[in-house]
């Protein structure tokens, strides 16, 4: 089994064990991490529109009762695939890219777009930033 996701970073979602008494600390019973990397240049500059991360059958036990993973599932940042060969479409049905992942400079143009260029400085030359508005 494996989990699709257009997250930037990784996200570990954890199971604690009942907490018996107040003066308890937290303890960590299980640990998923689903990796990170969408919309992040690596080293040879190549940016993954989505990552795959292979999950056990007990990873996915945990992750169906949590709800942050529900949630992300529902948000379209993650998806559950069975089969390895379908991880580009299921990408591609995806939310594009979460808050965690790098501005663009379209993301810059649709700012300047939306706001009337106030405070936004891409394409814009020193005279045309100091003048009053």
């Amino acid at each position: 089994m494996f989990i699709a996701s257009t997250a930037t970073t990784p996200i570990a979602f954890v199971r604690y064990a009942e907490q018996t008494d107040d003066n308890m600390l937290a303890v960590e019973l299980q640990r998923v991490v689903i990796k990170g990397g969408a919309n992040l240049a690596d080293k040879n500059l190549f940016t993954p529109r989505g990552v795959v991360t292979k999950i056990s059958d007990k990873d996915w036990e945990m992750l169906c009762q949590d709800k942050k993973f529900a949630e992300m599932v529902e948000a379209g940042f993650m998806t559950v695939l069975t089969d390895i060969g379908s991880k580009d479409a299921a990408i591609a049905d995806l939310t594009p890219k979460d808050r965690s992942a790098p501005r663009t400079e379209a993301d810059y143009r649709n700012l300047e777009n939306n706001h009337g260029g106030r405070g936004i400085n891409v394409g814009r030359t020193a005279e045309t930033i100091a003048a009053p508005h």
